[in-house]
């Protein structure tokens, strides 16, 4: 069995050759095999041939290690904080219900269904509402607004962005107003052609993800004249979409 090793000296450390031939079927021989076969510096293969009643069972051994690191893979992340679905950030409440790709279908039906009832509500207030409107920036590019909203005595109007977000601070609803104005103001120029209007102005309007009534959202319908008592309605909404989000987060596949 010398013929075995390169040069004929068996390596520091190694089984003996009677080891191998005798024992075969050990568990530490068989992971021996299994090492071997993996670097081509050795001669394991010689063994095969030696022994071709073993190759068979030999070579399906690799696999079976394979399958046996899968399973511990699965256990060290069932251990492991991160997200489950995407296991890319840190698995909270805040990503589950904000930015999680298991859930963006249920996250889009939450916000459509915020928005819709915001827009229902504007109609019902004498404004020409529409949803969903593709436009352009100064620059070229193009941009897609949840609602603009005007009325034609006035020949004015608002540009509203809806979002559902976790709530995070005080100075949220003010932030993503201004995140929303720097988006969105670059497309005034051609909301005012297409509408033939005189001025319009973009609300960024954040509807929390927990179902928070926020007082800013008070102070936008006030201003639009709209009854404040839709904010409810509008909260619940996002709370049940956000609910349907979470189910869906820890309980699918």
């Amino acid at each position: 069995m010398a013929g075995l090793y390169e040069g004929g000296n068996e390596p520091p450390g190694s089984l003996k050759a009677n080891t191998m031939d005798n024992e075969l079927e050990d568990e530490d021989v068989d992971q021996w095999l299994i090492t071997s076969a993996r670097n081509p510096s050795t001669y394991v293969c010689q063994v095969f041939i030696e022994n071709p009643q073993r190759k068979e069972d030999e070579m399906e051994q690799p696999q079976k290690k394979e399958s046996e690191t899968e399973q511990r893979m699965q256990c060290l992340q069932s251990q492991d904080n991160r997200c489950k679905h995407c296991y890319n950030e840190v698995e909270t409440l805040a990503h589950d219900l904000g930015s999680c790709p298991h859930g963006e279908g249920l996250r889009n039906a939450r916000h459509h269904q915020v928005r819709s009832i915001i827009a229902t509500t504007l109609k019902d207030a004498d404004y020409n509402t529409y949803e969903e409107v593709h436009g352009l920036s100064v620059t070229g590019s193009t941009r897609r607004i949840d609602i603009i909203a005007f009325k034609e005595s006035t020949r004015s109007g608002f540009i509203i962005d809806t979002t559902v977000r976790f709530e995070t601070n005080e100075e949220q609803p003010a932030e993503v107003d201004t995140e929303k104005k720097n988006i969105y103001n670059p497309t005034i120029p051609y909301y005012l052609q297409k509408y033939q209007l005189e001025e319009l102005e973009v609300i960024g309007l954040v509807v929390g993800a927990r179902g928070t009534a926020i007082l800013f959202m008070k102070d936008v319908f006030k201003r639009l004249g709209i009854p404040t008592s839709i904010i409810p309605i509008v909260t619940l909404a996002a709370l049940k979409g956000s609910i349907a989000l979470l189910k869906h987060h820890l309980y699918s596949k």
